[in-house]
């Protein structure tokens, strides 16, 4: 599995357990990313290491990560003060300003092209 996508499964399988369930929902935003990363759904089981939030800070697909993240978070209907929590600090990492996050929770994402039009007022500095 390619590391950039093993990490991003990483993040997301933890925003989906942060607040101490796994939901369907949850689990169908992930084989929706596994599937467009052409894998099986086996990769869910390799995917539970640990996080470091820095491993992003550079990621070429910033865009692409604080998406899939947002729609983890917003998969079952709930957001959890954690799950938000930790969304903020990896947009902060992604050079994003925290309140995309709040912005997300309350707003469609679109798909991944209109998400990014819509994010960009929110870059911290020149993404």
């Amino acid at each position: 599995m390619e590391e950039v996508i093993r990490k991003k499964l990483n993040l997301l399988v933890h925003l989906a357990t942060i607040d101490g369930k796994f939901d369907e929902t949850e689990k169908d935003v992930l084989k929706s990313l596994l599937a467009e990363a052409g894998l099986n759904n086996h990769a869910i089981q390799e995917a539970a290491h640990p996080v470091n939030l820095n491993d992003f800070k550079d990621a070429p697909t910033r865009a692409d990560i604080l998406y899939w993240a947002l729609r983890i978070i917003k998969a079952d209907g709930q957001i959890h003060a954690d799950e938000a929590a930790y969304c903020k600090a990896l947009a902060v990492k992604l050079n994003y300003k925290a309140d995309i996050v709040d912005h997300f929770t309350k707003h469609e994402l679109g798909d991944q092209a209109d998400f990014k039009k819509a994010a960009r007022p929110f870059a911290a500095s020149s993404i």
